[in-house]
């Protein structure tokens, strides 16, 4: 099943890649839309609620902090940097000038309220 889920993904992306490298898209073609199709969508925009977190992350409507990636290392994404302290918590700063969509500025605190508050609410999420 998962050899089958990989040809599919491969061949999906294949020809989302062929299509959008053949056209032309932008003011000078009179094309100013693309519909990409998505085989999931979030259920709510709460990331407290089930998976949503997740989904609003990979929608690009939400953040992670930090990724890991394929060898195991954390890459910066929100967090510019993070560390282990002596007594097992974390410790990270916070990426430059990061706002939120109404043009807010992200702070460290609204970003401890909205982790502390998913983990309240979602156990799947500690």
């Amino acid at each position: 099943m998962r050899k089958w889920r990989s040809c599919v993904a491969l061949v999906v992306g294949a020809a989302v890649s062929l299509a959008l490298s053949s056209a032309t898209i932008g003011p000078a073609s009179g094309v100013e839309w693309l519909i990409v199709g998505q085989t999931f969508l979030a259920t709510g925009l709460d990331p407290a609620e089930g998976s949503a977190g997740w989904a609003l992350v990979s929608h690009g409507v939400a953040e992670n902090l930090f990724t890991v990636d394929r060898l195991g290392q954390i890459v910066p994404s929100l967090a510019k940097s993070l560390q282990r302290e002596s007594d097992g918590s974390w410790r990270g700063h916070l990426a430059d000038g990061r706002r939120f969509s109404d043009g807010s500025l992200v702070t460290a605190f609204e970003v401890a309220h909205g982790l502390n508050r998913t983990s309240e609410r979602n156990g799947a999420a500690t």
